[in-house]
């Protein structure tokens, strides 16, 4: 499966990029074979960090090269729906979305918070994309309420907990070695975190109202304080503000750590006082008392599911003072409270993939147009083979293009052939698009010269017994000559007429191969297999088209680029003009889709 991911990614945002990674982690738990690729503001950071590919968030020519070759679309965690810092946030992320959904993604919002949207035009449009989502969750109920006051409901509405959630609490490792440059230790008593950012509205006084609590918190609590900056372009600067106008001493990291370093500095405090949101989800994770101060009402929406106390943007130093000390007064009972509360939210943040693996996920196999295709990757493809020869019954392969599936349509007989077959694979590009626009997504293009090659290393490695069969005279034994270390145990040209066939059948069992693969050119190759594969007891017979005249060296394959681009028919028409009646199949095959499609809507 292939996934892209957008978010708020590549930017140094310590909450993002573990949501991005909790993310990450879920998606390959489901599906250890997944490929993401995520759009970020520094894609070269992003794939070293998260091992992933990643490109430019406003790269356009290779978002959409990305999204044609997905099965889904993910917007991914975060406040990305609002337009308080701005109106193009909105537009932007929806744009995305429906870019995908046009380019026959599945789409999903998962995890994210909703809201505020003020703009008429954003409430219009946010109603009107999210309308078409495949599955939506998100981390809050005020979210829930507010999208539903917008009529979002054709797609189920999941509530579900913030992504970062699903971190797990850090141990007691280590960090002095790590932070020792800060100029301060974890190993002392008392010290308080404080997590701070610019506020989206300018509220007068603040700085000065913050530094004199946090004064208070160092002289009357006899604690430490530690500014922990959780984005690299403003807190630290935001921070030194406060830093400046306190009286006591305070430190601050500055550092630009992982999150999970910074899970683990605070899994050290003694308590957190936190302003960005998932500061305060770092600080419950690790079950260390907390109170919030809420400049957002995503902030207000968490503080209150985690039963926390809360400052507003105009707090007295008296009621936050009045308030830090009751929360240390009665640190062993919020600790017991939070791990309850944690819990409960870890749990709800499972159920974004739980979500998105119900709704989102491609089917195992599709019909189109009354063909069976199975919906697999090419390495999960080799594997069925290899189970097939393990079991020693006789097996079908068949990789039907759109040339084949439009034959079937009117060949009642080849269409039973193909549908019978134990593994039926996708070879062509026009498959694929299809399953897309039919709102059937194919993981991937499964070639029948592609699968060939992986089941021959395969076969090579495990000294499987190969029978090469078709192409002309000499062809196939050119091809065996060519590969080294394979097993070839039998060929035979494919130009062999009815009086011929038996002794084919014979050559083929008397040399008993684990494989077979058949290349007598579609549709006679299907035709001929589905009739004799059972009484050849070859556990795979595999039909292959002009493969063999490629691995003999005889016809080259279209170049790598042109095989991406999905235009290998073209590159062959050109090199043999003679095959332009079978494109005109091809034709055929698109106004199907096209016919399809239109009913759909």
């Amino acid at each position: 499966m292939k996934v892209v991911i957008s978010g708020y990614y590549g930017f140094g945002n310590t909450g993002d990029e573990a949501i991005l990674e909790s993310l990450i982690n879920g998606l390959k738990k489901g599906d250890p074979e997944i490929t993401v690729t995520v759009l970020s503001a520094d894609p070269a950071k992003t794939s070293k960090a998260h091992n992933v590919n990643a490109i430019g968030r406003h790269d356009i020519p290779k978002i959409v090269r990305a999204l044609k070759g997905a099965n889904a679309f993910i917007s991914g965690g975060g406040g990305l729906l609002q337009d308080s810092t701005g109106p193009f946030s909105v537009i932007y992320y929806l744009s995305l979305f429906s870019l995908a959904k046009l380019l026959g993604c599945r789409c999903a919002f998962l995890g994210q918070g909703f809201g505020p949207v003020k703009g008429a035009f954003n409430r219009f449009l946010s109603a009107f994309v999210l309308n078409s989502a495949d599955v939506i969750t998100v981390r809050d109920e005020a979210s829930l309420e507010e999208m539903m006051r917008l009529g979002i409901r054709k797609p189920p509405l999941l509530l579900a907990a913030d992504l970062a959630f699903l971190f797990e609490k850090p141990g007691r490792s280590e960090l002095e070695e790590l932070i020792r440059g800060e100029g301060f230790s974890l190993s002392a008593k008392n010290i308080v975190g404080v997590s701070i950012r610019k506020p989206v509205h300018a509220v007068k006084g603040f700085h000065e109202k913050l530094a004199a609590f946090l004064d208070s918190v160092s002289d009357q609590q006899n604690c430490q304080v530690l500014l922990i900056p959780f984005e690299a372009a403003g807190d630290g600067e935001e921070s030194l503000k406060v830093l400046k106008l306190m009286k006591t001493k305070a430190r601050l990291l500055t550092g630009l750590y992982p999150p999970e370093v910074l899970l683990k500095i605070i899994s050290r405090l003694d308590c957190f006082i936190g302003m960005r949101f998932h500061s305060l989800v770092f600080a419950a994770i690790s079950h260390v008392p907390l109170m919030g101060i809420s400049y957002d009402p995503k902030v207000s929406s968490l503080l209150k599911a985690l039963g926390s106390a809360e400052l507003d943007m105009n707090f007295s130093t008296e009621e936050a003072c009045s308030k830090l000390g009751h929360l240390m007064k009665n640190g062993h009972e919020e600790i017991k409270r939070l791990e309850i509360m944690t819990t409960s939210l870890k749990e709800k943040a499972r159920l974004n993939f739980s979500a998105f693996s119900e709704y989102a996920n491609p089917l195992k196999e599709i019909s189109l147009f009354g063909i069976k295709i199975n919906n697999l990757t090419i390495s999960s493809a080799v594997s069925m083979v290899d189970s097939f020869i393990k079991d020693s019954r006789p097996h079908f392969i068949a990789t039907p293009n759109p040339e084949i599936i439009t034959a079937a349509q009117k060949d009642p007989e080849l269409r039973r052939i193909i549908n019978s077959a134990d593994l039926c694979l996708p070879d062509g590009m026009g498959v694929l698009a299809a399953s897309k626009l039919l709102g059937m997504p194919l993981i991937e293009r499964v070639t029948g010269i592609d699968l060939m090659l992986a089941i021959l290393k395969d076969t090579k490695e495990k000294g499987y017994r190969v029978f090469f069969l078709g192409s002309a005279r000499g062809v196939a034994k050119e091809a065996a000559n060519r590969l080294p270390g394979v097993n070839v145990v039998g060929t035979h040209h494919g130009y062999f007429g009815e009086h011929e066939e038996k002794e084919v059948l014979d050559k083929i069992k008397h040399s008993r191969p684990d494989i077979l693969f058949v290349g007598l050119g579609a549709p006679r190759q299907e035709l001929w297999a589905g009739r004799h594969y059972k009484g050849l007891g070859v556990p795979a017979t595999m039909v292959i088209g002009g493969s063999l005249d490629v691995l003999s060296g005889r016809a080259k394959r279209a170049p790598d680029l042109v095989q991406k681009l999905g235009i290998e028919w073209l590159y062959r028409l050109a090199k043999e003009p003679k095959r332009v009646k079978r494109q005109a199949r091809l034709m055929q095959f698109a106004w199907m889709v096209a016919k399809r499609r239109l009913l759909l809507k």
